[in-house]
């Protein structure tokens, strides 16, 4: 379980303004929306489970605008096991998708 909260979370943070953390969003966690998800029950639908935790899974829904992980959820499980390489794959969309979270 901790490893899918890892690639699920990685690298996104909440803003912190005037010490009031801002409110969770589609902003702090990765979507897919690759063929996987459907082997994985709509885990890649993470954004929407944040922002609407009742809704049933089968419901949830996608966030464009939510920072999206490169290949389905099963390939950042491979790359999650060789650290340097998933560091070298996320950190460049971390930091476009951060950048224009800032011009926003």
């Amino acid at each position: 379980r901790e490893y899918t909260n890892y690639i699920e979370h990685y690298g996104l943070s909440r803003k912190v303004v005037g010490g009031i953390t801002e409110r969770i969003a589609s902003a702090h966690s990765w979507e897919s929306n690759h063929a996987t998800r459907f082997l994985l029950v709509d885990l890649t639908r993470h954004p929407d489970h944040h922002q609407y935790g009742a809704r049933p899974y089968h419901q949830l829904r996608r966030h464009a605008e939510a920072p999206q992980l490169p290949t389905g959820y099963s390939g950042m499980f491979w790359l999650a096991l060789v650290p340097p390489l998933f560091y070298h794959v996320l950190h460049p969309i971390i930091d476009r998708y951060e950048a224009g979270r800032a011009r926003a």
